[in-house]
């Protein structure tokens, strides 16, 4: 299946999603031809083990119109090797960090399906809003995330280059943190708001 690479900023001005993070790392945009509308988000599994009785699931999924969006914070290790899946393989499944603590490393993935297209392709504009424990706010203007020739159908879903690598020491903020994403379809002037939480804990298995 043919792929369009983008290539790293060097996560300058990254919003902070903790120690080490990274945005717009280099990624590979695959077509995936899901089963449901919002399949990312059916196909994420349950979060497990939400010690601390938060609400918070790690994942969300919203449409405008035809216009679907979807994110998850991911702890699979294989995450890159999930989405690249062949064309005939199940469609990718990723499980929702929504509990962390200090050991514990995850992925913020961001997708969409079904944007205007213009001669194959598609012009997608991300932001992101970063809310820490303590109220401490960053994040991002809206910028490009996605602008290349489809390599698939428009109802496939297709991953953002926006996203985080989260890695979770014993000087990471305990508590909750809240991310808004939102994702716009230049072409169509159809606007997705994505948000959602995970929580973390000072150990495994503890209130936070």
């Amino acid at each position: 299946m043919p792929k369009a690479c983008f290539q790293p900023d060097g996560g300058r001005d990254a919003p902070t999603l903790g120690p080490g993070a990274i945005l717009a790392s280099a990624l590979c945009h695959w077509g995936k031809r899901l089963a449901a509308a919002l399949a990312v988000a059916a196909t994420v599994a349950p979060g497990a083990g939400l010690a601390s009785g938060s609400a918070c699931t790690g994942r969300a999924a919203q449409q405008t119109g035809k216009f679907h969006a979807a994110a998850v914070v991911t702890g699979d290790a294989d995450w890159k090797q999930e989405w690249a899946k062949g064309a005939h393989a199940a469609p990718p499944a990723f499980t929702p960090a929504a509990e962390m603590a200090p050991g514990d490393k995850a992925r913020l993935l961001v997708f969409f399906s079904n944007p205007l297209t213009d001669m194959g392709g598609a012009h997608v504009d991300c932001a992101i809003r970063v809310t820490r424990p303590g109220g401490q706010v960053s994040g991002l203007p809206a910028q490009r995330c996605f602008d290349t020739k489809l390599s698939g159908e428009a109802s496939d879903f297709y991953m953002t280059r926006l996203g985080a690598d989260i890695a979770v020491d014993d000087k990471y903020p305990v508590g909750t943190w809240q991310v808004d994403v939102v994702l716009t379809d230049v072409l169509a002037q159809r606007t997705v708001p994505l948000h959602f939480c995970y929580h973390v804990a000072d150990k495994p298995g503890g209130q936070g």
